[in-house]
Order: C-alpha cells, then structure tokens, then sequence
C-alpha cells in the first residue's frame, strides 16, 4: 500500500514564538559578526486535531513527560549541496551535536549556533533530533548502498529512508516509545551577502501522531459489577519516514495482546490513554489505525475479561480525521499531531 499523507508545510515555519525563551540564544541580539550565519533549530507544537467530542481532562500514567515529548537532547546537521548530494560522515556536510547537559539534563526547545560556517553557497540542511547517531549513520550508509554508493547519499535517496519508532517492547507498554525522533530542513542560501548578518531558521516536527484516548461507562451499577472491559490497537505504523512525504511506509501492526480496563471503584471516566504511532496514510477504513475494544460478563479467574469466550463482544473505532458521519472519510493521520478521542460505553 503506497498512500498519500499531506500536512506538513508547518515543518520549514520559522517557530518564532520560541526565540524569545532565552535571551541569550536571540540571534537578533547583535553577537553575530559581520557577514555570518547563524543557525537556529526550535520545536514547533504539536498540531492538535480534535475528534468532535470532549477534550480529556488527564493525563495517563504511562505517557510520556513534557520533557521527553518536546526536548532536543541530540541534533545531526546533514548538508546536501546544490546538486543534492552529501558527503556521509564529512566535516563539511556533517555535524552531531548534544544538546542535553549537566547544565540542561533534558536538552533544550532551542539550539542556535551564531557561527554556522558551511563552504556551500546554496544547498538543503536536515535536522535530526534524539536519534542515535550510529543509527542514523547505518541508515544513510546502508540506503547508499542500496543505490551502489558507498561514502555518498543523494538527497532523493534520503528522503527515502524510513527508521522504526523506539517503542518499549512490553505487553503493557503498547504504544508508548523510549525516544521522540524529530526531524526539519532548510533549503536555500547557506552564505549571506558581503557585509550581511542572517540566520537559518528550522522548525522541528515530532516523526510521531500522539493518539490521546479517554474512556468512560454509561450503564448502571448492576451492570458495571457484571460486565469486564479490554482493549488494544490495531494497523499502527511502527517505522516513519525520517524526510515528510507523500506516503507512509505501510508498516502496519496489529497488536494480539489484549488491555484489561478497569474504571476505578464505580468512576464513570477511566481517563486518558496516551499512545504513540506513526503516521498512517491509509486512504480507506480497512488500512485505519483502529481502537477494538471488547466487552462481556466472561470473566477470568482474575477478573479480568476472558477475550476468547465467544460471547465477549467486541468494536473496532478507526482513528482519523473525520467522524464517522462525514462523507469521503479521511482516514490518514498526520506526524506531529494530536487525535483527541473519547468512546463511551453505553448499554
């Protein structure tokens, strides 16, 4: 499946609203010596896309901290020159930085450079943040080589390595990754005019949609004594593409393990689930990334739902843009967003 997945023009917005966090890293400040580039990368928001229904209230457990979720802790620079090459591993085409220090033990939302000193007149320059650098480096490597190169990587070759989301591989972790991989660029001059003081700016995007799920009942107290609750996700993207494009990579799985749901006491509202994907452009329901959820009075011995017993009941809810009344349903979902959702049971 090679499916279409737009959105991301917000990638090369200059995130102005964070220059003025810190003082010391406004370019507009007069630090620059004539005739310099300075390099600016911040972290754009998260495009928030509401689903028509109540926003959640809380925040699950397992999610990930602010921190975590919108921090640059690592910066790759990769130059491509006008001609779209670049030269792995090179000084002049290649630059890793950590970002994260004693100083800052969770990185930064912004990391300017006021000397960004690149022999090229014109070129592309991609942002890498939080990724291993060995990993990247093996990524660019091996696409190289799939093309017969060796030490050289085009910047249409680029655009065509996908990278697997670092998820926590645990039954009860579904959803939830170790890293925040993101990812920017900036095309055009790399050298101002005689005399000029300039910057680059670049404007981070997380590689991942942020899938936020609160769940609540609506039956009354006999029932809810009765009755168990599981659920798990199904047709999530489990690689990305590290360069926005017009397809995802069609990675897609659905996870076995069921979730037991427990609503604390007799609270109607169990709260919200956070669950990291990647971006899925599936242009039809059956390709969605779903939420099944079953339901049933077949208990375990435990308590929790016996999901093989044949009369559970069970749903599925395909996550996307548009309600399930909307004409010509988008189904895609979009990297560095939000998908607020909340599902009620009723009987």
């Amino acid at each position: 499946m090679k499916n279409k997945i737009f959105g991301y023009v917000y990638i090369i917005v200059a995130g102005m609203a964070l220059f003025a966090l810190s003082a010391c890293n406004d370019p507009s400040s007069g630090e620059q010596e004539s005739g310099k580039t300075g390099l600016m990368v911040s972290v754009s928001p998260m495009e928030a896309t509401m689903e028509p229904c109540e926003a959640p209230k809380s925040r699950a457990t397992m999610s990930l901290t602010p921190d975590q979720e919108n921090m640059i802790r690592t910066l790759a620079l990769l130059i491509f020159d006008e001609e779209g090459y670049h030269y792995i591993e090179n000084y002049d085409f290649y630059g890793f930085r950590q970002v994260a220090n004693e100083e800052n033990p969770y990185g930064s939302l912004t990391y300017y450079e006021p000397q960004y000193a690149a022999n090229l007149e014109r070129g592309t320059i991609c942002a890498i943040a939080n990724m291993e650098e060995a990993d990247l480096i093996a990524a660019m490597r091996s696409k190289a080589a799939e093309h017969g190169g060796e030490n050289i990587i085009t910047l249409n070759q680029f655009k065509e390595i996908t990278v697997e989301l670092p998820y926590i591989q645990k039954e009860d972790s579904v959803g939830l990754v170790s890293n925040i991989y993101m990812f920017g660029f900036y095309e055009g001059n790399l050298k101002p005019e005689p005399g000029e003081n300039r910057y680059m700016s670049i404007s981070l995007g997380r590689l991942v949609t942020r899938l936020d799920i609160t769940l609540s009942i609506n039956i009354n107290a006999y029932s809810y004594e009765r009755y168990a609750f599981a659920m798990r996700m199904g047709n999530t993207e489990r690689s990305v593409y590290l360069y926005p494009g017009d397809e995802s990579p069609d990675s897609l799985v659905s996870d076995e393990y069921w979730h037991p749901i427990s609503f604390p006491g007799r609270v109607s509202t169990l709260g919200t689930m956070f669950y990291y994907v990647g971006p899925n452009s599936a242009d039809n329901e059956a390709h969605a990334t779903y939420l099944e959820l079953a339901y049933g009075t077949n208990k375990k011995e435990d308590g929790t739902l016996d999901t093989e017993n044949r009369y559970t009941q069970t749903v599925r809810v395909p996550i996307c843009n548009d309600p399930p009344e909307a004409e010509n349903r988008n189904f895609y979902l979009n990297r560095n967003s939000v998908y607020s959702v909340s599902l009620t049971f009723r009987r």
